[in-house]
């Protein structure tokens, strides 16, 4: 049987020149998407990339020093982007320009501690609420043009004309918070009160629940429903036009103040006592969404980016971490060796710092990026930055580039518990499947943080 034989042949005339003076003929492709080699190269070009992260990870920007006790509560003012609010425990409110780190205005607004602290739209006044069940309406001009030249040296004191306008209360207030774009306001305490610019008196109150509300927080879409959280470990909804709750959901532990999602209306997180937080939909609150894990103390402020795709948190751990909007562990985590535990944080209106306020008495600057440069970026490295930031996320399901990209640094009592709990975690969970693998089909397994939730209508 005759064998097959298969030959190599070519034809000279695709391989070799005519003349000299021709093209040389390649038979590569010289497009860089189809180089044999190009899954290599962006390989290590993710994980250098990676590596100039974490060398040039300076998060911290500077620290507001002036307050003489622990800062309570803080807001940004709206339409600016340099400008924020912070009141302390002694009464005193400060309004700061972030850019030139001075204050503009200091208040010594109440007798008590400042519980609460929030901005009109126009920017143009203030509202504050202590527990010495007072509110106080306060008058400021924000002269853009002197403080972009820099020419603001001392805080103007506003003590000398006094609050605009003032509201008394039957109980200490422990939270304020602005309705959107209208006079409208909500205030917490062992009531919740709506209160109105124009009246003396509160337009309307909720007091089916009979525990204090720690904190009360508007819906930046939907302007007639509000949150609150309450000392009986219960998450309320409320909605203005009925007058009365319309949902109620219990937690293990007592939430201590939630915040709403500015791009999906119907999301909001709940940071609680037992160091976790929870994102939750209004429209089904069977169980969380997603739960946040990684402080190792109480959680007790949070808040949300402009974007609505990040938020940040402040812990009773002297801890400040950045999470994503779906993500499980954090993002960042910021502390400085002086900082003692946090009690409130805030975003900057573009996004790109977060504020923090602790018993310290300083209001630290930090920024939500923290590889980005600070100055202002040519197009070439704006472009060569956001390019390493996409090879990074590209191969960050490697080991190499996951375990650089994801280290962090922290403090040594942090990482004790965080070890504790791990071992406490993986504990219950060995003895779970133990449990179940002995009993009979069908038994109940061990509910999961997410489904801890229970609906009270």
């Amino acid at each position: 049987m005759p064998k097959l034989i298969k030959t190599i042949t070519r034809v000279k005339e695709d391989v070799l020149r005519e003349t000299t003076r021709d093209v040389l003929k390649t038979k590569k492709n010289i497009n860089p998407d189809h180089h044999p080699f190009r899954r290599a190269r962006e390989y290590t070009r993710a994980l250098n990339g990676a590596k100039l992260d974490r060398m040039f990870a300076k998060p911290f920007v500077g620290a507001l020093e002036g307050h003489r006790d622990s800062i309570w509560s803080m807001c940004r003012i709206p339409n600016t982007v340099s400008s924020i609010i912070s009141g302390a425990a002694d009464g005193e409110i400060k309004l700061w320009n972030v850019a030139l780190k001075k204050a503009i205005h200091t208040i010594q607004a109440h007798s008590g501690m400042v519980t609460g602290v929030t901005a009109l739209a126009d920017a143009e006044a203030i509202l504050s609420c202590s527990d010495d069940r007072t509110i106080k309406y306060w008058s400021i001009e924000l002269d853009k043009d002197l403080i972009g030249k820099g020419e603001v040296d001392e805080a103007e004191d506003l003590n000398k004309g006094g609050a605009v306008r003032a509201w008394t209360g039957e109980n200490p207030f422990t939270s304020l918070d602005m309705q959107y774009q209208t006079n409208i306001f909500a205030t917490s305490g062992l009531e919740i009160a709506i209160w109105s610019l124009e009246r003396t008196l509160p337009v309307r109150t909720f007091a089916e629940n009979e525990n204090t509300i720690s904190s009360v927080r508007w819906n930046k879409s939907e302007k007639n429903i509000l949150g609150a959280t309450c000392y009986d470990n219960s998450i309320c909804l409320y909605d203005v036009r009925t007058g009365s709750a319309i949902r109620k959901v219990l937690q293990p532990m007592r939430p201590n103040v939630l915040c709403w999602n500015p791009m999906s209306p119907h999301h909001f997180v709940a940071a609680n006592e037992d160091t976790n937080l929870y994102t939750f939909d209004m429209r089904n609150l069977e169980k969380a969404l997603h739960v946040h894990l990684d402080h190792v103390d109480a959680v007790l402020d949070v808040d949300f980016s402009p974007t609505g795709k990040e938020f940040v948190t402040a812990s009773y751990d002297a801890t400040c971490r950045i999470y994503e909007s779906d993500s499980v562990w954090s993002r960042e985590i910021y502390y400085a060796p002086r900082m003692q535990r946090l009690h409130c944080a805030a975003y900057s209106g573009d996004a790109r710092f977060v504020y923090t306020g602790s018993d310290d008495g300083n209001v630290r600057i930090w920024k939500s990026q923290a590889s980005i440069p600070l100055g202002t970026m040519s197009q070439g490295q704006r472009q060569h930055y956001e390019e390493r930031q996409h090879l990074i996320e590209k191969y960050s399901h490697l080991k190499a580039v996951r375990s650089i990209s994801g280290h962090r640094r922290v403090p040594r009592r942090v990482k004790t518990f965080s070890k504790e709990r791990k071992i406490i975690s993986n504990a219950a969970d060995k003895r779970d499947a133990a449990r179940l693998a002995h009993s009979r089909p069908g038994a109940p397994r061990r509910k999961k943080k997410s489904e801890f939730a229970v609906v009270a209508d």
